[in-house]
């Protein structure tokens, strides 16, 4: 409960910020993600329970910018909303877990000069992964037999909390659409087992899509 009233407070003093932005721009997001189920005990040798799960994800997100990113560098605060599959898949057997996620994040975004093309950017932020917990477990074998590092199979807690750091360039197609690509690591700071064993969910994700952009002219 503590951590979700930081993270109320967080967002009700982002939002504060943007008030009397500038520029506003509204837009889809489409990538892949490679996903992996970690030991939260970071100094691990291989913190890993397999391999990494590929999936696609998708979701949309409004970016709110203090100054014009077309004329200015500028910081903006990004909200962002995404579907994924998060997991990792079995070393020794075609086993998998595999979470259903939805999340919610509000990240920090840093806008450089703008170049000829566009622009680049660097986000800092954090979010919530909400978990579907039932039916993660795929494979024909027990799940300690095919993740050999668990000692009892995961049960899911149904969210956890994630730091968000990102990097990209948005390229400008005309005066009201803009498309990027972008290069997101993800990673989770709370236990999401509720069974024996401290697990955290981290991964990559490599995005795209177009936003559409709204200016005001507030002095």
């Amino acid at each position: 409960m503590r951590k979700i009233k930081s993270l109320i407070v967080l967002v009700l003093i982002l939002i504060s910020g943007t008030i009397n932005c500038q520029t506003v721009e509204i837009g889809t997001k489409i990538g892949t993600t490679s996903s992996s189920i970690d030991d939260s005990d970071f100094f691990n040798d291989k913190p890993s329970l397999g391999k990494k799960l590929w999936s696609i994800n998708y979701g949309f997100h409004t970016i709110y910018y203090f100054k014009n990113p077309k004329e200015t560098k500028t910081g903006a605060i990004v909200f962002e909303f995404n579907n994924r599959k998060l997991g990792v898949r079995s070393e020794s057997s075609n086993a998998t877990y595999e979470i259903d996620s939805k999340s919610i994040e509000v990240v920090y975004r840093m806008c450089a000069k703008p170049n000829k093309v566009g622009r680049f950017f660097l986000d800092v932020g954090l979010g919530v992964n909400f978990l579907k917990e039932s039916n993660i477990y795929k494979g024909s074998v027990e799940p300690t037999i095919a993740f050999e590092k668990l000692s009892q199979p995961l049960l899911i807690k149904n969210k956890d909390y994630k730091l968000v750091l990102g990097f990209g360039h948005d390229f400008i197609i005309n005066k009201k659409l803009v498309t990027y690509f972008q290069l997101d690591a993800c990673g989770g700071f709370t236990n999401i087992n509720k069974n024996a064993g401290s697990y955290i969910n981290t991964y990559f994700s490599l995005n795209t899509g177009l936003r559409y952009t709204l200016e005001f002219n507030n002095k």
